[in-house]
């Protein structure tokens, strides 16, 4: 059985590792974290707009965020064009796998290859300077302003064909 002082020594042992997870600059993984949740709200949005007064009944349910995008992704609008377009439902499957990595170790280290997956289809089309060839964290600034457009706004995607 554990003592106290074991306790102590795994403080000692893992301290360097969770205070450099812990500190206050901004890293590409804060920056997931954060687009995994705006992209989480507007997905319940969605379900909200399309169920009416019937998305109570779903959103009170604690869906994870897969079945949020799964309900998004057999939605349609009055017209019988879907919610989400097939690219943003293929980033947002690729964001989840990301979020899920990212938020299992505080020390990940989330490279430009990894946030470059997001950009399924369409949506990496006609990005150019810092938003193609940057940093992982300008990667993720111009992922996160691109999903909340196009999720919104899928005919977005259509203009770029």
């Amino acid at each position: 059985m554990a003592t106290q002082a074991d306790a102590k020594e795994l403080f000692y042992t893992i301290s360097p590792s969770v205070s450099s997870g812990l500190g206050d600059n901004p890293r590409p993984i804060d920056e997931v974290l954060r687009i995994h949740l705006l992209t989480e709200a507007i997905l319940e949005q969605l379900i909200g707009l399309a169920l009416n007064e019937n998305a109570e009944a779903v959103l009170t349910s604690k869906l994870s965020y897969a079945q949020k995008l799964s309900i998004c992704s057999k939605l349609k609008f009055k017209d019988g064009t879907d919610i989400l377009s097939s690219d943003v439902k293929g980033s947002l499957k690729k964001l989840n796998l990301l979020r899920n990595e990212v938020a299992h170790d505080i020390n990940h280290e989330t490279s430009g290859e990894n946030v470059e997956s997001l950009f399924v289809g369409q949506l990496g089309k006609n990005r150019v300077g810092l938003a193609a060839n940057g940093s992982a964290w300008d990667k993720l600034s111009s992922y996160k302003a691109m999903i909340y457009i196009v999720m919104l706004n899928p005919d977005m995607l259509k203009n770029e064909k």
